[in-house]
């Protein structure tokens, strides 16, 4: 893994704890044993940083759809997983998911990376549609309305849950989603 890379992926560990307006270069520079002008090198600006790191983890949503819609897994099944990944961001509750902490910032990220940040909520949402709209047909999943608004229910819920379960403990989360699941069985 390059230095550049190494970068980004412990801002990510350290945004599940801190928050991006929290996070300095001397956080990262005592993380990784470098210094802050090293860090400067690969990333002038903290919102440059921000923009790698947004890109890069749409780059993971992108992949983690794809890898979810190939796997010869029910629509259920599927959501399953969707769920279970997301609960693995959040460690037991214990931080906070990336996006999640990047979107209680808005107000103080750049406008280029607010974008790329809705960007990967709507995959987020474009995946779950697929899920409810694939579940629905094949008389797994039972909704009421358009497939889209409801996916960006349960997304916004299982966010919402994220976020609680710092507070509540990660049994919220999972008692969350068992009630979303529930809500969707036929």
């Amino acid at each position: 893994m390059d230095r550049k890379t190494e970068i980004v992926q412990l801002t990510i560990e350290i945004l599940k704890v801190k928050g991006f307006d929290s996070f300095s270069y001397n956080d990262l520079s005592q993380e990784i044993g470098i210094s802050k002008a090293s860090i400067h090198h690969h990333f002038k600006r903290k919102e440059d940083l921000g923009l790698a790191l947004l890109l890069f983890m749409k780059e993971g949503t992108l992949s983690r759809n794809e890898h979810l819609f190939d796997l010869e897994l029910s629509p259920w099944d599927k959501l399953e997983a969707f769920f279970n990944m997301n609960a693995q961001v959040i460690e037991n509750g214990t931080k906070n998911c990336p996006v999640n902490s990047l979107q209680a910032n808005v107000n103080v990220i750049s406008a280029e990376m607010a974008d790329v940040l809705k960007d990967i909520v709507d995959l987020e949402i474009d995946l779950v549609t697929t899920l409810l709209e694939d579940g629905r047909k094949e008389g797994q999943l039972f909704f009421k309305g358009k497939a889209r608004d409801h996916a960006a229910l349960v997304v916004s819920t299982m966010r919402g849950a994220m976020q609680q379960s710092r507070i509540h403990g990660h049994g919220f989360f999972r008692q969350t989603i068992e009630q979303l699941k529930t809500n969707l069985k036929v």
